[in-house]
């Protein structure tokens, strides 16, 4: 009886003091994931929105030039459409 003291106390010890441990890292690991995961889909909008930014910006540099040359109908509506974005 005593050596199943000595014997299986220790090992049930090591077999739930490494279960709670994989199952800590587990839910650490699915956290960090979900953290990167918002990471990236903020550096997304944010890549978005200053690619709107420049595209705009650069149109609407293009069409004051051109606007001191003649520009068409079909031009201006484009850009009227850009800025609405």
């Amino acid at each position: 009886m005593t050596n199943i003291l000595y014997i299986g106390l220790p090992i049930a010890g090591i077999v739930l003091g490494w279960t709670i441990r994989w199952l800590y890292a587990r839910f650490q690991l699915s956290a960090s994931e979900q953290r990167a995961e918002r990471v990236k889909q903020d550096a997304i909008k944010e890549a978005e929105a200053q690619k709107k930014e420049i595209f705009l910006q650069f149109f609407s540099e293009k069409a004051v030039k051109k606007k001191k040359k003649k520009t068409s109908k079909k031009t201006l509506v484009c850009y009227n459409k850009i800025e609405e974005l």
